[in-house]
């Protein structure tokens, strides 16, 4: 197939050599059709097609390595006094296999260097490293297993069991943690303060900048039309965007939302999502991400037994690379749905990580079956759910958004010419009139076997030298 390509491009070349006499009108036509169709807003692809998106299968191969110990719980917080950090026990040894035999994973284990199976306080637990840190409780003379890691917890770095603490700790200070404001003015109201007789709050929180904003005002459109009414909260950087912006001015405008700045100079990249669940308006808060598509009305989770009990429900987070852009060309990425039982406890699921190529990609249950004998999840493709069309409508709203951004840019551009509102008009029959204009000439001049001078009036015609 390449070398046919290759034949007709010779073929092309050689033919415009010897039989087009006027190169330059074969450029020129080029040239207006390309003026044509950005005049008419179909601006060909320059760089070809786009690649198609490789998702990866929900069958990645895995290896559970039968370790599902659960740490000890730490109900209070330690003090010097009862606090004592005994050390690190090596639950199992790790051998990465990846491609080798087994008579080399053998011949391995033979020549292997005997690994000690307690570590102290202060030695360094990094990957390959299954385990967990005891600590004792010096009053009560209570262990526990802190810490707890398989063979692939930790990709890089490492850590020391001397950490314990102040990892178990972690929790039960964030309680009570308050983050010191970067001025008096957008500090938290006193706990006090706050004590009222209102209902409890409830609404949506969404981090956006110039980027996402095809995809968030598809978000908020799909919460709207599913019959959701919670308020949103918008958060951004003022020095990474400007909210003078049509699809900003249209959330504000028609779908209860409320913009909230960002100043401090800490919350940068990631940490703005905690930055703005802790200052979020709302007592409780659902944060999405502007491209997670809500498949119904979220506002049943705030009532959730789940919720209610413990004040947090976490999803994994499905990673993809292809975002809503508004674009009308944008492949759809959502293929099949992963169920799972409701009134199953969630100790007994295990959340699996896809890794094609080197490369992360999502997150999936990986448990086949329940302890009584049920299937843990099914997967069913998207096109025989009533979730068929979910994805469909958040492109069309992503679509709607940058109309809303190509209609300010041709507001702008017409209130800045001088031609008034007929100027796109006039572009237009322009472009169409040079691409009439050069393609009549090239009929013309293809058509006669004479050379073009010879047409031309004599007065253009260059003057006979005397000696001829």
């Amino acid at each position: 197939m390449l070398q046919r390509v290759f034949v007709w491009l010779y073929a092309a070349l050689v033919f415009l050599h010897t039989r087009v006499r006027h190169k330059k009108w074969v450029a020129l036509a080029l040239v207006a059709v390309y003026v044509v169709l950005r005049a008419l807003g179909k601006a060909p692809t320059v760089g070809g097609e786009t690649r198609p998106l490789l998702i990866n299968p929900l069958m990645t191969e895995t290896k559970d390595d039968g370790i599902h110990m659960a740490p000890t719980p730490v109900l209070a917080p330690w003090t010097n006094h009862t606090f004592e950090c005994v050390g690190w026990k090596r639950i199992q040894t790790c051998v990465d296999e990846g491609s080798k035999s087994a008579e080399e994973l053998e011949a391995e284990a033979a020549t292997r260097e005997p690994e000690k199976d307690f570590l102290g306080c202060a030695e360094e637990i990094g990957p390959m490293m299954a385990g967990y840190c005891i600590v004792r409780n010096r009053t009560s003379g209570d262990l526990f297993k802190l810490m707890i890691s398989n063979c692939d917890s930790i990709p890089t770095g490492s850590y020391t069991c001397a950490m314990a603490r102040a990892f178990s700790e972690f929790g039960l200070h964030s309680i009570g943690y308050e983050h010191a404001p970067v001025a008096p003015s957008l500090a938290l109201p006193a706990a006090a303060a706050r004590v009222t007789t209102r209902q409890p709050s409830n609404g949506v929180i969404m981090i956006i900048y110039d980027k996402v904003l095809p995809s968030a005002y598809a978000t908020i459109r799909m919460l709207r039309v599913q019959g959701c009414e919670l308020p949103v909260e918008l958060w951004y950087r003022p020095d990474e965007m400007s909210i003078d912006n049509p699809i900003i001015h249209k959330l504000l405008a028609d779908f209860n939302v409320r913009m909230r700045p960002i100043f401090d100079a800490r919350a940068q990249g990631f940490h703005v999502k905690p930055y703005a669940v802790y200052y979020s308006n709302f007592d409780s808060v659902l944060l999405l991400d502007a491209d997670n598509l809500p498949a119904k009305d979220p506002t049943y989770l705030f009532d959730e037994p789940a919720f209610l009990r413990t004040g947090a429900i976490f999803w994994p987070d499905y990673w993809q690379p292809i975002k809503l852009d508004g674009s009308r060309n944008q492949p759809r990425v959502m293929t099949h749905i992963q169920e799972y039982a409701l009134d199953a406890d969630p100790k007994l699921y295990r959340i699996f990580q896809a890794v094609h190529a080197h490369k992360e990609c999502c997150y999936y249950i990986g448990t086949k079956s329940l302890p009584d004998g049920r299937p843990a999840a099914s997967i069913t493709p998207v096109d025989a759910t009533m979730y068929a069309a979910i994805e469909d409508l958040a492109i069309q709203f992503s679509i709607e958004a940058r109309g809303l951004l190509l209609a300010d840019a041709a507001a702008h551009q017409l209130n800045s010419s001088d031609g008034g509102p007929s100027t796109l008009r006039v572009q237009t029959i322009v472009a169409l009139f040079l691409l009439a204009y050069v393609v009549l000439i090239i009929a013309f001049v293809w058509c006669k076997a004479r050379p073009a001078r010879e047409r031309l009036p004599s007065r253009w015609k260059p003057m006979e030298s005397k000696e001829s």
